[in-house]
Order: C-alpha cells, then sequence, then structure tokens
C-alpha cells in the first residue's frame, strides 16, 4: 500500500497518542526497511540474535514516531532508516568496544557493515539523537514491565552497560541480563 504523506502523518499522531494497532501498522509499513538494515548487521553482532536486533529496530522506529517532527524536511522514511540505523550502530559499537569505546562511522564503513553513503549522515545523526525524547516510550514500556524491568529498560535505553545497570541497581549481572532478556522479548510481542 502507498501511503500518502497526510495518512502516515495521522498514523504517527495516533503511535504518538499511544495507539497500538497504529504502531502495528507502521511497523507493517516499515518492515521491509527494519528487516535489510538488520541485515547488514546480524554477520557483525554475534552476540545478539536476528530477532533480538529486529527487536532493537523496531524500539528505534517507535522512538523515531514518538520523535518525529512532520515539518522536517527528508520525510518520516528518511529520519526512522537514520534512527534504526543509529540504534543498530550502537548495538554494533557495544559488540566491538566493551566499555563504551567509540567506534567511528569511517571504520563501520571499513569493514562493510555500512554502505560508504552512511557517512554524509553523520551530522544528521547526530542531531538527531540530541532530540530524542524517550517519554512516550517509557510510558508505553512502563505498562507492560515489571518495576524492575522497567529500571533495566530505561538504564539499558540510556546507554548502559549489562554490568553498571547491575551497579546502579545493586544485582547481579546475570540478573540484569534475565531481566533485559525478558524485557525485550515483551517489547517485541507489545510492539509486533
Amino acid at each position: 500500500m502507498n501511503w500518502t504523506d497526510e495518512q502516515l502523518e495521522r498514523l504517527i499522531a495516533a503511535v504518538k497518542n499511544g495507539d497500538g494497532a497504529a504502531f502495528s501498522a507502521l511497523l507493517s509499513r516499515y518492515r521491509p526497511l527494519i528487516h535489510a538494515t538488520v541485515s547488514r548487521f546480524v554477520p557483525a553482532v554475534s552476540r545478539l540474535s536476528r530477532e533480538e536486533l529486529l527487536a532493537e529496530a523496531a524500539l528505534a522506529l517507535y522512538r523515531a514516531a514518538l520523535r518525529y517532527d512532520p515539518g522536517r524536511s527528508g520525510g518520516f522514511g528518511k529520519y526512522a532508516g537514520v534512527c534504526i540505523t543509529n540504534a543498530l550502530i550502537s548495538e554494533y559499537r557495544k559488540e566491538k568496544k566493551p566499555g563504551g569505546i567509540p567506534l567511528s562511522l569511517e571504520s563501520l564503513v571499513e569493514e562493510g557493515v555500512l554502505p560508504q553513503e552512511i557517512e554524509a549522515q553523520e551530522d544528521l545523526s547526530d542531531a538527531l539523537i540530541e532530540q530524542e525524547d524517550l517519554q512516550g516510550l517509557y510510558t508505553r514500556a512502563g505498562a507492560c514491565l515489571s518495576r524492575y524491568e522497567f529500571s533495566v529498560f530505561r538504564l539499558y535505553a540510556e546507554g548502559y552497560t549489562v554490568a553498571r545497570i547491575a551497579a546502579e541497581l545493586g544485582r547481579e549481572e546475570k540478573s540484569v541480563s534475565n531481566a533485559l532478556a525478558r524485557l525485550l522479548s515483551k517489547l517485541r510481542a507489545e510492539f509486533s
């Protein structure tokens, strides 16, 4: 189905208002983009399964819908693509450089994970990251997660490692890893 800009903006507005069916429709619309983007990262991010990467990408799509400004040039598809790619780059960086040492986009291009044209989006990506507003995602996640899972989710969404989350919450790393697996599963079910 080809969507008009007006239909897409109404759908995004419904997602912002917490309409789960609207997000399901948006997810269906952008499923090919998600699968294509995840396919580039599957060989590079071995610590996560394809399904977990798909869940991360779906969360990035949801966050993109919550933050999207219809007045922004380029359209939602381009914006969502950048947000999804950034989320997967974060997972790749966690895999390659434990402890949060950042990798450059150039190194991702050199390793063949990303195409060369992605480097041109670096400035746009930085601007989009600065504009993140996770409040809507937190609200929806809070409704389906336990208090502990939500605490783990909040810290994970802020970029904390499992070890740092465990230290913050006074829990064992295994407990945090298990909670993370459970919450990703719940969110996958919530957003699919």
